[in-house]
């Protein structure tokens, strides 16, 4: 199992809990920065979940289950395995597999695919996103072997299972300023879609900064986020906090 990275905020943090105009000085950081024609997604307050999935000759096609940290084999954890079979169409899966892997039959392994995404809703984080007793999925990254794959690999899969992906807020021509974030996370672009197609009128969590293709530094995948609450103080914070829930 591959561990999904952390993603880095984009900005420091100063010492009183809240992001500066100083841009974060970590590889993918600085390599954002000079990227021409970025993807800005939407982040979604949820619990990170993987649906694993490969081949074996004598198993045929085998999935497994995972939270950000741990396989789910017994207790479920945060409702993930059941959100995930509820929602998933198996039988796409399985013929977009064997469409894409499994084309000699004689073959020992296919590829391993995992497909992350958010499920969030009722009794998982604040639940703001959903009305009472609904959970759902969003995938943010599809990973075939070694390659993660480009947004629009991803949404084009995904449409072929069934799948929804994160929203697209918005695409940029670099990376903007703290100031231009502020205003676009607080006053343009400020609104959760995701909370939308439920009927509820909520401000979103924050923002994922991606290439439109995936690229790599020797630190990792170049990829950045933004959320409201790193620009806050504590008090503010706490205060944010305790209203969400």
């Amino acid at each position: 199992m591959v561990k999904y990275p952390k993603i880095e905020t984009i900005f420091k943090r100063d010492n009183n809990f809240r992001i500066t105009p100083i841009l974060n000085n970590s590889d993918t950081i600085k390599a954002l920065k000079l990227i021409k024609d970025l993807i800005v997604e939407e982040k979604i307050d949820g619990t990170n979940a993987c649906l694993l999935i490969t081949y074996n000759k004598y198993l045929g096609i085998t999935y497994r289950y995972f939270s950000r940290n741990n396989e789910i084999i017994d207790q479920d954890i945060m409702y993930i395995k059941e959100t995930l079979k509820r929602v998933i169409d198996f039988s796409k899966i399985e013929k977009w597999y064997i469409d894409n892997f499994i084309q000699n039959k004689e073959i020992e392994e296919g590829s391993e695919v995992r497909i992350y995404g958010e499920v969030f809703g009722d009794k998982i984080q604040k639940n703001y996103y959903t009305p009472k007793g609904i959970r759902d999925f969003r995938v943010f990254d599809i990973r075939i072997g070694n390659a993660w794959l480009s947004p629009s690999d991803r949404n084009n899969i995904c449409q072929l299972i069934d799948l929804q992906t994160v929203p697209t807020i918005m695409t940029i021509p670099y990376l903007l300023s703290y100031e231009e974030f502020y205003n676009a996370l607080h006053r343009d672009f400020n609104k959760s879609i995701v909370a939308n197609e439920f009927g509820r009128d909520e401000l979103l969590e924050g923002y994922i900064i991606r290439p439109k293709i995936s690229l790599y530094t020797n630190k990792g995948r170049v990829i950045g986020k933004i959320k409201r609450t790193d620009f806050m103080t504590k008090n503010e914070y706490y205060k944010y906090m305790k209203k969400e829930k």
